[in-house]
């Protein structure tokens, strides 16, 4: 049986978080003046993997490397947006859709 888990966000453009092999991440939304992403999990599964996310600010620059769109964030009343992103690998982008 699968649930949902809450990973929290670094404060940095990147942040690398442990899943569960297989997780699938649902969405990201700011809680108490933070960044966070849900995922899908199946708490049975032991192997974990690294993932690497990416939070950019309207207006940053953005580099050529490949990445999946997850959610757009607003913290201190909308006055910051963030956008939150995976980084994947470039085989993994040639099979979905990718910024």
């Amino acid at each position: 049986m699968k649930t949902i888990w809450k990973f929290q966000l670094g404060v940095g453009r990147v942040t690398d978080v442990e899943m569960p092999d297989g997780a699938r991440v649902l969405t990201a939304q700011a809680q108490a003046g933070r960044v966070y992403i849900w995922a899908t999990v199946d708490p049975s599964v032991s192997l974990t993997s690294t993932r690497s996310f990416e939070i950019i600010g309207t207006g940053w620059d953005v580099d050529e490397a490949p990445r999946r769109y997850i959610s757009t964030v607003q913290l201190s009343g909308g006055e910051f947006i963030f956008h939150v992103f995976e980084r994947i690998s470039i085989l993994e982008a040639l099979v979905t859709p990718v910024l």
